[in-house]
């Protein structure tokens, strides 16, 4: 079974018509996660990328919520058409423990909505970089699933 925060990032490689927009719920800079009680003590955010986020949409679904875009995606459409891509959400579950500079699940996706914008998407092999920048900043203090029904 592949790793769903890397297949849910891999998207960043596809030429996209629109910018790519990173959504985090809750939003880490004002909450700690939802706590869950299938699993006691584990705090976890749901995160996804869409190229087609539609804000007065997304407010109406979720009630708190972080939100990045960036707009240095690759240009070259595939097909002549335009694309638009929605990944599933995907839980980002607190491990509890620190990344190698002392950083929490939470510090992290701070700072990765914070970073986003100026990732270069420009090229697969820029996108390739971002993806496994993230997936390993993350992996140190996170564990990820996929979201049931969403």
């Amino acid at each position: 079974m592949s790793n769903p925060l890397r297949r849910v990032l891999l998207s960043l490689k596809t030429p996209a018509s629109k910018p790519w927009h990173l959504v985090v719920t809750p939003d880490p800079n004002l909450f700690a996660g939802y706590k869950r009680n299938s699993s006691e003590g584990e705090q976890e955010y749901i995160l996804r990328l869409d190229s087609n986020f539609g804000l007065d949409r997304h407010c109406k679904e979720n009630p708190t919520f972080g939100f990045a875009a960036n707009d240095q995606t690759a240009k070259k459409l595939l097909s002549g058409k335009s694309v638009s891509t929605t990944t599933e959400w995907i839980r980002v579950i607190d491990t509890n423990r620190k990344s190698s500079d002392g950083l929490s699940v939470r510090d992290l996706l701070v700072d990765l909505l914070r970073q986003f914008p100026r990732f270069d998407l420009q090229s697969p092999q820029a996108a390739e970089e971002v993806v496994n920048k993230i997936e390993s900043r993350l992996a140190e203090v996170a564990s990820f699933k996929e979201v049931p029904g969403k």
